[in-house]
């Protein structure tokens, strides 16, 4: 129909859709790894408060998943980086809060017990995140319009 092969559009979406997942989960496992180990030498080996142990873990893991992100997964080019930054925050922000939410409905609504709410919530939140970011953080039209508007004076 019209010269165009969806079932092939369809099929190469799929594929790279797939393989950014994959690499999205090794990203994102990598992450997981730089904050827990920083906070584990920061908070026990450092004998820093555990506030200012998650606090710094949480912000170098975070920085690790956005330029791992941008560089492996997405193969992000922009130059727009701080826009990007400041969407990449936002979405972040966001998922912590819907992750809160779910956590707060599982446990006390459904009175699941907090690790198993905690795993459910991370399942969830995988696939949320993978999209928000795909179609989000690192999509060119919507940080390069912010940028415009932004610009603008």
């Amino acid at each position: 129909m019209f010269g165009i092969d969806f079932q092939e559009k369809g099929k190469q979406l799929v594929d790279k859709l797939g393989r950014q997942f994959i690499f999205y989960v090794f990203v994102g496992a990598i992450a997981t790894a730089i904050d827990w180990g920083v906070f584990f030498g920061v908070n026990r080996l450092f004998k820093i408060d555990y506030r200012i142990a998650v606090s710094i873990s949480f912000a170098l893991g975070a920085s690790a998943n956005y330029v791992l992100n941008k560089i492996i997964t997405f193969r992000d080019k922009t130059k727009q980086i701080v826009t990007q930054v400041g969407i990449y925050v936002t979405v972040t922000v966001f998922s912590l809060i819907c992750s809160v939410i779910l956590m707060h409905l599982q446990v006390e609504i459904f009175k699941i017990t907090p690790l198993t709410a905690r795993v459910i919530t991370t399942g969830i939140m995988l696939f949320a995140n993978f999209l928000m970011h795909k179609f989000i953080t690192f999509n060119q039209k919507i940080y390069l319009a912010i940028s415009r508007k932004f610009t603008k004076t």
